[in-house]
């Protein structure tokens, strides 16, 4: 995929107030019982995700740092999950968003693109328990919510993501403005100032990947959504086209600006959300079409990673951007490194397993050894998550490998058995054996 701008495919005016009014007008009774499920099942994995991932160091020092004195444990605000408090809902949200991206397990979505729940659903949470709203009012923000941000990761194109910006923070941030001002109620012009005073805070860095700063940049998208809304319900003024404007989110923000993609399906019904992709690997999703490559090498021929001489990862070119760390040295890294986790994944190490990301497993000499015979490729022509691998033996065999994980789960019954069980595991440290 190219990083240099295309040119525009249809007219842009007023693409933000459309999407704004499109948001104002959805009702609960335009989503169909497939995304209504999709949207459940967000919310289970995020609850999970969020609840294992508050412990991490860095979600304690932004909880404190946040925080601090200004502290609720009474039943004022919204609760911050898996750290036994309760604050206001912007507070909550950020430290929610980013305790669910901590771990990077959470679900993916490539018209973002990027993490949408992480973004929208901690945003939704906290001002619908401060303002006792029921769980169909939730689904139904959040399926805007991610409908909107779709729209406006596919008018930015892949070119805003390929030019460094992580769209979780940017695009995720405007996709919350939205699914908070659904819930609250908002008309069309009120959305569209809250969507305005979203792209005016947003922001986030793809150099990032890596560090505790990365989930941060949900956290800040959640709590830009309640803020955006919660300051337009109010009258707090901010442009109706900032999306499109001179200077505005796509000129500034490296956007294609393709507004027949964006308007694409708006209006027919809402079907955002049957994109996402869910996690069974506990890592960058760049990482996960390798990890599933290497896991079907070694189910099928049960290859003894001693006897391997070197593998060949095919892989998109984005790729190289993201989640290409050679050599890791702490858990947080090895989530960005394809050859560590294909690696881990060839040695029969358990990827959807939290406590597997380590210093421990990055230091262990089989597999440093191992990760150093995978020779990665990139393909400039793929942006989709797929990989080819090439597992060459030390005797002359050679076994192949294709995945493909851009692909969303159409049995939602498995998909639902598979959630429930990665929400067990995640889970079972805070709420006890389910």
């Amino acid at each position: 995929m190219s990083e240099q701008l295309q040119p525009q495919t249809e007219s842009d005016d007023g693409l933000k107030l459309e999407l704004a009014s499109w948001a104002a007008a959805a009702t609960a009774e335009q989503i169909e019982p497939d995304a209504e499920k999709f949207a459940r099942h967000a919310l289970l994995d995020c609850i999970g995700v969020a609840l294992a991932g508050a412990h991490e160091e860095g979600v304690k020092a932004l909880f404190a740092t946040a925080i601090g004195e200004e502290l609720a444990t009474h039943g004022t605000g919204a609760t911050i999950m898996g750290l036994s408090a309760r604050s206001a809902a912007p507070n909550a949200a950020l430290i929610n968003g980013t305790a669910a991206h901590a771990l990077d397990f959470d679900d993916v979505h490539f018209d973002m693109p990027g993490h949408p729940t992480v973004a929208i659903m901690p945003a939704v949470l906290a001002v619908a328990e401060r303002d006792g709203r029921m769980l169909h009012d939730v689904i139904a923000a959040y399926v805007v919510g991610v409908e909107v941000a779709c729209a406006v990761g596919r008018y930015m194109t892949q070119s805003h993501y390929t030019q460094g910006w992580h769209a979780t923070g940017t695009v995720g941030a405007i996709g919350a403005a939205a699914a908070v001002s659904h819930l609250l109620g908002a008309d069309a012009e009120t959305t569209a100032r809250a969507i305005g005073l979203a792209v005016s805070q947003c922001g986030g860095l793809k150099s990032m990947f890596g560090t505790a700063c990365k989930p941060m940049h949900a956290g800040r998208a959640a709590h830009n959504g309640v803020m955006s809304a919660s300051l337009a319900a109010r009258g707090f003024t901010a442009r109706t086209d900032m999306l499109e404007t001179a200077q505005g989110f796509a000129a500034a923000f490296a956007g294609a600006r393709d507004a027949a993609a964006a308007r694409a399906g708006l209006g027919t019904g809402v079907h955002g959300v049957r994109g996402i992709l869910f996690k069974y690997h506990a890592a960058c999703y760049g990482t996960h079409a390798s990890i599933d490559a290497m896991l079907h090498v070694r189910e099928e021929h049960a290859v003894d990673p001693t006897e391997i001489q070197k593998v060949e990862l095919v892989v998109p070119e984005e790729n190289t951007r993201i989640c290409d760390i050679k050599s890791p040295t702490t858990g947080l890294e090895a989530k960005f490194s394809m050859t560590q986790t294909a690696a881990m994944a060839l040695s029969g190490v358990a990827t959807g397993d939290i406590n597997n990301y380590s210093e421990t497993w990055c230091a262990d000499s089989n597999i440093v050894s191992l990760r150093e015979r995978i020779e990665v490729e990139v393909d400039p022509s793929e942006f989709r998550p797929v990989a080819t691998a090439r597992v060459h033996m030390r005797d002359g065999v050679v076994f192949g490998s294709f995945a493909d994980l851009g692909v969303p789960e159409t049995d939602l019954a498995r998909q639902e058995r598979r959630l429930s069980e990665k929400f067990r595991l995640l889970a079972c440290g805070q709420l006890g054996e389910m």
